[in-house]
């Protein structure tokens, strides 16, 4: 059984150039575009872990790992644009 990723990207190009990556790599992939939505997936649905963009509409990813992290202990991966190390700083505070 493959492992099921959750990937929170709202670039639709670029969700879908990583998941196609990451399907040539043997993964289950399901894509969401908004913060808010991916809370509510990641608190109803099981996911071995979440690839998580910070800069998105509803929610940034910052809160999503902020709200997700006290119930879901898989390893949630922060793939982002943003080049400034307190960005790296406050996704590692946050979980």
């Amino acid at each position: 059984m493959n492992s099921h990723i959750l990937l929170v990207e709202d670039d639709e190009p670029l969700a879908e150039m990583v998941r196609d990556f990451l399907i040539e790599q043997d993964f289950d992939v399901t894509i969401e575009a908004d913060g808010q939505a991916a809370i509510n997936r990641i608190e109803r649905e099981s996911y071995d872990a979440v690839v998580l963009d910070i800069g998105l509409p509803g929610t940034d990813g910052f809160n999503v790992c902020r709200s997700v992290r006290p119930t879901y202990a898989g390893p949630i991966i922060v793939l982002t644009a943003r080049g400034e190390e307190i960005d790296e700083v406050i996704a590692l505070e946050v979980g």
